[in-house]
Parts: C-alpha cells; sequence; structure tokens
C-alpha cells in the first residue's frame, strides 16, 4: 500500500491509508496491543520500501530531484497513515474504556426481585455522578421493566467510607 501511493493519484492514497489506518487500529485495540507497535510497523516499513526506493534510484540513475519527489510523496503518505493509525486508535480505544465502564456500572447497580412487586439494589463503595446517574437509570428502566412498586436502596456502610 506505501509503495502503490506514490504511483496512485493524491486523494486514492489518502483514502487507502486512511482504510488501512482505521482497520490496523481496530486490530491494535481488538488485541489489546498498545499503539507503539503499530507505529514501530509503520516505521519499519517505512525504512524498508525507503531504502528499495533508494536501491532502485540508484540503478535508474535518478536525478537528486526525482529521488526527493519521490521520497516526499512517500514520506507524507507514510505521515497521515501515523496520524490516522493514531487518531483510530485513540477513538477505538476511547470507545472500549467506555464500553467497559458502562459494564462496570451495570454490574456495580444491580437490581434484584425480591417479591413480585419489590426490589432491591445493593450500593457498595462510593456514589459519583455517573454511578448516580447509572442508579436511576437502572432503577427506573429495571423496575419498570419488572413491574415493580417498590425498590429499596441497601446502602452497605464500612469505616473506609
Amino acid at each position: 500500500m506505501y509503495a502503490q501511493s506514490v504511483v496512485i493519484s493524491p486523494e486514492e492514497a489518502q483514502n487507502a491509508i486512511e482504510k488501512w489506518g482505521t482497520e490496523v487500529s481496530g486490530l491494535l485495540v481488538k488485541l489489546q496491543l498498545p499503539l507503539d507497535v503499530g507505529l514501530s510497523e509503520i516505521a519499519y516499513y517505512r525504512n524498508s520500501i525507503g531504502e528499495i526506493v533508494r536501491d532502485e534510484a540508484i540503478k535508474q540513475d535518478m536525478s537528486l530531484e526525482g529521488f526527493y519527489a519521490i521520497i516526499s510523496v512517500f514520506d507524507r503518505v507514510v505521515d497521515h497513515a501515523v496520524l490516522i493509525v493514531s487518531r483510530s486508535y485513540m477513538k477505538d480505544f476511547h470507545n472500549s474504556i467506555e464500553a467497559a465502564k458502562y459494564a462496570i456500572d451495570e454490574l456495580s447497580v444491580p437490581l434484584v426481585q425480591l417479591t413480585k412487586d419489590t426490589g432491591v439494589i445493593p450500593i457498595i463503595g462510593e456514589i459519583d455522578t455517573n454511578r448516580a446517574q447509572y442508579l436511576l437509570n437502572n432503577a427506573l428502566g429495571k423496575g419498570s421493566e419488572l413491574s415493580l412498586n417498590r425498590i429499596i436502596l441497601d446502602f452497605v456502610w464500612s469505616e473506609r467510607c
């Protein structure tokens, strides 16, 4: 893909890089790999392909200006790839963190049905604004879903609170 970027239009190269970068970042997040793993791969290919371009330029007795023009285009494409992978990674990573927070919130505020019309929510630990909002939404949503008339909030007190 990098080498191809030198011979296709800048728009096609940009679209290809954006598609590729988004896929790579998604894979890094899915495999729980750090961003620097992907960026080091990009650097490796930059160097490897740069050497191939240099060797081919020498074989073809290319002018310094011609070589510089090709390498400049290539570097812009690779720099764009780094930017796209980094941005997409951070977006995907943020989304996975938010999903994990939501799952933790959901598990930390369970609504347990005690009788046909009564439920209880055991509250353990601190309640911040986000957890309080989730508690309210969970109580109302699950309570309605289970046709509960009352919900008991069971606060567990410890010396650490």
